[in-house]
C-alpha cells in the first residue's frame, strides 16, 4: 500500500464521521475526498483480485506438478515390490491358484458387474507378467463362467463373452480343460426358505442342457 492510499485509507473513518455529524447516516454525500478514496478502494479491489487469480492458477499448477511427482514415486516404488523378484516358476504357480471368473455375481436383475478373468488381468501387468501368462497354457485352461449374466441379460448379447472363450480355447493349447459354470437365481418370493412358491411340501425340478461340439484340424 502506497503513501497516498495509505493516506486516504486513514482519512475513511474521518470522512464516514463528518458525514454522521453533518448530514446524518441515513443520508451520503457526493464530495471530492470521498469520490477519491472510493475510486482508489475499486482500483485496489481489482487489483487484489487479479493476484488472487494468479495466485490460484500458480497453486493449481503446483498441485498438477505435485501430482505429477507422487505417480513418479510410486511407479519407482513399483520397481522395488518384492514380487519383481519372484522367479517365473513362483508366479506361474500363484497365478494358478486365481480363479479365472468371467462375470461377477449379479446384484440385482438390472445391475450386473463385469469381471475381467484373472489370467487376462495377469497379462496386462507388464512385459513380463504378459509374457509368462501368453506362454504358459496351464494358466488359460481354468475358466469359470457366472452364466446368471447370460441368464439375466434379458437376450442381450454379453459384450466379448465369444471373443474370451475362444481366447482361452486357443491359448491353452492341448492342455485339459477345466470349465466351471455358476448360476446365482434371485429369490423368487420373499419370506419363503425352503419352500417353492410358499406352497409346503411342493417339488422343485431343474433341467440343464449342454450342448457342445469339438472340432480337431489335422
Amino acid at each position: 500500500m502506497s503513501h497516498n492510499d495509505k493516506l486516504h485509507y486513514n482519512n475513511t473513518p474521518e470522512i464516514i464521521k463528518n458525514f454522521r455529524e453533518t448530514w446524518g447516516p441515513a443520508l451520503v454525500a457526493r464530495d471530492e475526498a470521498t469520490e477519491e478514496t472510493l475510486a482508489i478502494a475499486d482500483k485496489k479491489i481489482k487489483g487484489l483480485d487479479d493476484e488472487i487469480s494468479e495466485l490460484e492458477a500458480c497453486r493449481s499448477s503446483k498441485w498438477n506438478e505435485r501430482k505429477k511427482w507422487e505417480q513418479w514415486k510410486n511407479k519407482l516404488r513399483a520397481l522395488r515390490s518384492p514380487i519383481r523378484k519372484l522367479p517365473d516358476e513362483l508366479l506361474s504357480e500363484i497365478l494358478q491358484h486365481q480363479d479365472n471368473l468371467i462375470y461377477s455375481h449379479y446384484e440385482s436383475h438390472s445391475d450386473i458387474f463385469r469381471k475381467a478373468p484373472m489370467t487376462v488381468v495377469a497379462s496386462q501387468v507388464c512385459f513380463r507378467w504378459r509374457k509368462l501368462v501368453e506362454g504358459s497354457p496351464i494358466l488359460w485352461s481354468k475358466l469359470t463362467v457366472d452364466i446368471s449374466m447370460l441368464a439375466w441379460s434379458n437376450g442381450l448379447a454379453v459384450p466379448n463373452f465369444e471373443d474370451t472363450i475362444r481366447r482361452f480355447l486357443n491359448r491353452s493349447g492341448r492342455h485339459p480343460l477345466d470349465l466351471s459354470l455358476t448360476l446365482n437365481l434371485p429369490p423368487l418370493y420373499t419370506n419363503t426358505n425352503t419352500n417353492a412358491g410358499g406352497i409346503p411340501g411342493r417339488e422343485v425340478r431343474l433341467k440343464f442342457t449342454i450342448s457342445a461340439s469339438v472340432t480337431e484340424n489335422r
